[in-house]
């Protein structure tokens, strides 16, 4: 398993690093990203069978529709959502995830960790070139005669100068890519840690509070929803304020336990207006 997920990372960041290679620009990295969530979205959702068959159906533009609505957490549908069975739920809960602010700027820093990473396998070939010449140049000065030493003196000087300068300089900005490696891969796991924090603390909060309470039990129960799915796909749409909710009525259908819309606020926060700071 080790083994895999190692190979795994090494292909996952050589492919990054090879689209950073090309010089392509993050803006058509982006919109290439939400094209092919939404097309996969859009496939995954047509193969599997929505829970009204057969007497209803969706049409392909409406379920490519809600597929990147979905991926873009626009929160605008075409279709009722418990029209989507538990499958097709399962995929939207995915899209929405993958579309969210907070994975979107996860994979921009593995974007900015690729480039420097670039940067400094460059600096290092640069450090490396440099040594190789003066190693030269010392050679080939060791076995001149002292005449030619004595006229080139100030020469090999200015030379080796010039060369220990930019060692130097290199040296100094392979240190300062370092650190920025190094605050890119800490940021990262900070924001992964935070991501999957909110997710299972909420999901498991709304799973818990539907358990105990029967009015909640009892809305999942009519519109036979699974309680896992539903407290999935909520926290997530909550979390990446997308607005989507497995029930027709959205949350109003829950208007009457307080505790469940208070549970949700804090996922809507952390999602959004506190993203940033919650990460100082």
């Amino acid at each position: 398993m080790k083994m895999f997920s190692s190979s795994y990372r090494q292909g996952f960041s050589f492919s990054i690093v090879h689209i950073v290679n090309l010089g392509v620009k993050p803006f058509w990295i982006e919109v290439s990203y939400f094209m092919i969530l939404s097309l996969l979205g859009f496939l995954a959702l047509t193969i599997s069978k929505p829970r009204t068959l057969p007497s209803f159906r969706p049409q392909n533009l409406d379920v490519f529709f809600t597929s990147v609505s979905a991926a873009t957490v626009s929160s605008m549908s075409t279709v009722e959502m418990e029209v989507f069975s538990n499958a097709q739920l399962v995929f939207l809960t995915i899209l929405i995830f993958l579309g969210g602010e907070v994975v979107t700027s996860f994979l921009r820093l593995q974007l900015m960790k690729s480039k420097i990473s670039m940067e400094k396998t460059v600096l290092q070939n640069k450090i490396e070139s440099s040594n190789s010449i003066i190693s030269i140049d010392s050679h080939d000065s060791s076995n001149s005669t002292r005449n030619s030493i004595h006229h080139l003196e100030l020469g090999h000087e200015k030379e080796d100068n010039n060369f220990e300068h930019a060692i130097t300089n290199s040296m100094e900005d392979s240190e300062t890519i370092n650190v920025k490696l190094k605050s890119l891969r800490f940021l990262s796991y900070v924001v992964f840690g935070y991501t999957l924090g909110v997710v299972i603390l909420g999901s498991s909060l709304v799973s818990i509070y539907i358990s105990f309470i029967p009015s909640a039990k009892q809305v999942l129960k009519e519109k036979e929803l699974n309680l896992h799915t539903f407290s999935l796909f909520t926290t997530v749409s909550t979390f990446a304020n997308c607005g989507f909710v497995p029930t027709n009525e959205n949350m109003m259908v829950f208007k009457k336990n307080s505790s469940l819309l208070l549970i949700l606020i804090p996922q809507v926060l952390f999602g959004n207006t506190l993203y940033a700071p919650c990460l100082l």
